[in-house]
């Protein structure tokens, strides 16, 4: 199926890209202070969201550009994951502990967020020096210089959906379908933890670009969306489970060998012990608790031809012939106005 990059095509992308790049701004300044954990999960979205979009409208850019974008962008990505993750596991301990009756189960659940709290205020300093270079940079405002030219003035008429943008759109997200259901053989193995991470990352992968086209669907997409946002929750629960187990081990041997540097014995280890084991059998019963879910409804879901319904929804309709302005002719007036950077 060949794409025709429009000016319709490129004009949306420029909005979807426009409106993430504003996105990401507001949350800036809240990351930086860290007096709260939503500005650094919502730069995480909306990081990953442009990462998304970016690739699906490359040809309406110099390719020198959309390569520098994207690895800055994914070097950000990656530091405010980290940030992220940490985030999530400290609010779940602070919650977890409230939930607590018996007092001798606190010791251990304290001094694993301590330890982790530790680990979170030594990445602040990375995010800190990622979102300083992605600043001076320029990264974002050189993006927005060559999106700009693409969109539609307030006072232009929006043109009809072409057909070049919803073969894109069809195209990409058959493909992202096709790489999530290659999984499938998976999901009836509880035991296959790589795979069902992998899962998840193509879930994810799956509803960013749906999200990206569903606009040109109107309401079509709604139910598919949300079945894959309930398919990567379960997912990412599991994950969540599937991390804590394999670092616990390695936590509760660490802090032993720890006490007995500084103690000279492993007794006052003693008082920690009985919390991280509890903690590790939770999260092993609480990790079979959403498996059992999530395949319970993957199969009412696959009953209802939930996939198969989601590729009827985004064939391509019949379209007049768009009046189409050549790709090559935007990138060329870009290209005369300013130029991509070399950081």
């Amino acid at each position: 199926m060949k794409i025709k990059y429009d000016q319709t095509t490129c004009a949306f992308g420029a909005g979807v890209l426009s409106h993430h790049i504003q996105a990401f701004r507001k949350e800036i300044g809240g990351a930086l202070e860290m007096e709260e954990i939503e500005p650094i999960h919502q730069l995480r979205v909306y990081s990953r969201r442009l990462r998304a979009a970016l690739p699906l409208f490359k040809p309406c850019f110099p390719k020198k550009c959309t390569s520098d974008w994207e690895k800055k962008m994914k070097k950000i990505t990656k530091t405010l994951a980290q940030a992220r993750d940490l985030d999530v596991q400290i609010e779940f301990l602070d919650q977890f502990e409230k939930e607590l009756q018996d007092q001798k189960l606190h010791a251990g659940i304290r001094r694993l967020r301590m330890r982790l709290q530790q680990r979170r205020d030594r990445v602040q300093d990375k995010v800190v020096s990622a979102l300083r270079k992605l600043d001076e940079a320029s990264t974002l405002a050189e993006m927005e210089t060559f999106l700009e030219p693409l969109q539609l003035g307030e006072e232009e008429q929006t043109p009809s959906i072409s057909s070049g943008l919803y073969k894109l759109a069809e195209k990409t997200i058959t493909k992202k379908l096709r790489n999530f259901l290659a999984y499938e053989d998976c999901i009836m193995h509880p035991d296959m933890i790589a795979e069902l991470h992998m899962m998840r990352i193509a879930a994810k992968r799956l509803r960013y670009t749906m999200e990206v086209f569903a606009p040109i669907y109107t309401s079509k997409l709604k139910t598919p969306l949300q079945i894959l946002k309930k398919t990567q929750d379960y997912l990412g629960m599991i994950h969540d489970c599937d991390v804590w187990d394999q670092f616990l081990p390695q936590f509760i041997e660490k802090e032993r060998q720890r006490t007995i540097n500084y103690y000279g014995n492993a007794g006052p280890f003693n008082f920690l012990q009985p919390g991280l084991e509890y903690f590790q059998q939770d999260r092993r019963k609480a990790r079979q608790d959403y498996y059992e879910k999530f395949v319970n409804d993957w199969i009412g879901w696959k009953a209802d031809d939930a996939w198969g319904e989601l590729s009827r929804s985004i064939q391509i309709p019949s379209l007049p012939r768009d009046a189409i302005m050549p790709v090559e002719a935007i990138i060329m007036d870009q290209e005369g106005e300013s130029e991509c950077g070399s950081d």
